[in-house]
């Protein structure tokens, strides 16, 4: 029996390294990933929640469709990290 389980355990722990190395993103290294960060930083600063229309966000260079946004509305993200669980509440 302990064959078997240190089999399985080698198994799950080389399952686990393989997606911790694919869930990374090659094609984007960590220093342009701190470069966007930052750029995107001092704009959301500027941002007043409630007052910020959608043309000032976009002159402010927060465009929706450059970063691949969505706008959710708060059933909308309930959809989003639940799905399929707003049919209860039709």
């Amino acid at each position: 029996m302990l064959p078997l389980v240190l089999a399985a355990f080698f198994v799950l722990v080389v399952a686990i390294g393989a997606a911790a190395l694919w869930s990374r993103d090659a094609a984007i290294t960590a220093n342009e990933r701190i470069a966007a960060l930052s750029a995107v930083q001092g704009p959301f600063e500027k941002v007043k929640i409630g007052q910020t229309s959608q043309p000032e966000l976009v002159k402010l260079g927060l465009d929706a469709n450059h970063y691949k946004t969505q706008a959710l509305s708060g059933m909308g993200l309930q959809e989003y990290f639940m799905p399929k669980t707003t049919v209860e509440l039709d």
